[in-house]
């Protein structure tokens, strides 16, 4: 299947509706995640309160939330850096 972008893309990824890197490398800047950061983050903060989390003797449920919203931002910008690259 061909991206966006014109290369060949993860057949699965195509059907399932979400963008590869391949897919977003023409249209990622630097622009674009300064941008989104107030998305980004409320898109985060959506998924952290979604998400069931339970606490064990490791981490409490709170930490885990935390967890999804600072590493899934780490995640984002590491994407769109590689994306723009």
């Amino acid at each position: 299947m061909k991206s966006l972008a014109g290369t060949e893309t993860d057949p699965i990824a195509s059907t399932a509706g979400y963008a590869t890197t391949a897919d977003l490398s023409q249209y990622a800047t630097d622009a674009d995640v300064s941008a989104n950061t107030d998305a980004i983050a409320a898109a985060l903060q959506a998924a952290s309160d979604e998400i069931e989390t339970q606490s064990d003797m490791w981490a409490d449920a709170d930490y885990r939330k935390q967890l999804i919203r600072s590493l899934g931002a780490e995640v984002v910008a590491t994407a769109f850096a590689r994306a723009a690259s």
